[in-house]
This record gives C-alpha cells, structure tokens and sequence, in this order.
C-alpha cells in the first residue's frame, strides 16, 4: 500500500452542470471564453473490446471529442478514447493535467509525452504534441500539431511566421487565463 494520500476529484457546478471535477468545469470555462459550442457528457457508448465509456466533451463545431485527466492516462483510458475515435469517426483528444498557459507547457513542440495533450486518429494512429490555436485572420480555432494554424483548413491564410503556429494568440491566452482563475467555491458562477 502506498502511503501517499489519494487526491479526490470535486464535483462542480457551472452552467447548470454538475462537473465531475473542476478540471473539467475550468475546461468548460476555457471552451467559454473561446465562444466554443460544448456538449458534456452527452451520450456514452459501448465500445468494441473496451466496454462502457461516457466521454467527458464533444465540442461540435470542432468535429472532436475531449477527455480530460488528471494525471497521464493509463493504457486502458488511452485504448477507450481509441475506440471513441474509430467509433463516432471524428477526432478524440485526452487533456492532462492542470490547464496551462500555452507558454508554460508548450514552448517546446518536439511532441514529446510531457506536453499535456494527445490526439487519437481515425486511422488507429496516436499523436502528441498537440496544441490550441487561431488562425490570425478569420478566428478559426483549431487544435494542431504545434499550434500550426495553417492547418486548421479555414480562410488558407498564410501566416507570418514560417512554421504558422499560433498558440499564444491573445484570445487563447485569456481563455487559459480565464479557466485558471475561474472560482467555483461557496456557489460562485465560474467567472
């Protein structure tokens, strides 16, 4: 038996929800301030080889489901989000550990496993790396390897920089700014 003390998630309202933990309700905060349309906990689905799953997010307008963990997810949580994926044939995504400011996790983009984001593939293929980004003309949100706006597939704008990331673009950092200083105690709102 370990003797370190088992941390356990709060449940939180915000927005008529009641969040499992308030990572997810500060999630809910971020999607918010985006101006994303979400969906918690819509539907759950018995998965082929893995069971029972109910997802954490769908956010419609990105054609992508979330999960979100505390801490790095174990095998059997990376082979559910897997099976999400192939599933309802759209793109899933685990987010670990505590919501960053894009700077404070992100300014490496070698896609290592220490970046907190992870991107499972219709194809089967899992990658890291990922990344919240804007496109700088039209205001396209997208999650893109490295924050590479040019690939969300929006306006085709080409961007100044010669890689086209844009994960620090000030509508993104006032969303992480936003979740992260979102309270929820003694009935507050989130804001």
């Amino acid at each position: 038996m370990s003797d370190e003390p088992t941390i356990k998630a709060i449940p939180t309202k915000f927005k008529g929800y009641t969040f499992r933990s308030r990572l997810e309700a500060r999630w809910a905060v971020f999607f918010d301030a985006l101006g994303l349309r979400w969906e918690y906990e819509p539907e759950g689905f018995d998965l082929p080889g893995v069971g029972w799953y109910l997802p954490d997010f769908h956010l419609p307008d990105l054609y992508c489901w979330i999960e979100i963990k505390g801490e790095y997810p174990s095998s059997d949580e990376e082979a559910k989000v897997l099976a999400l994926a192939n599933v309802v044939s759209e793109t899933a995504f685990i987010f670990f550990g505590e919501i960053p400011y894009p700077t404070d996790v992100f300014g490496n983009s070698s896609g290592s496993r220490d970046e907190n984001a992870i991107r499972y593939c219709l194809d089967g293929s899992v990658d890291y790396g990922y990344r919240w980004c804007i496109c700088e003309k039209c205001g396209e949100i997208g999650i893109e390897y490295s924050a590479q706006s040019d690939n969300i597939g929006c306006c085709g704008y080409r961007h100044s920089d010669s890689d086209g990331e844009n994960g620090n673009h000030p509508s993104l950092m006032a969303a992480f700014k936003a979740a992260r200083s979102a309270r929820f105690e003694h009935g507050a709102n989130g804001r």
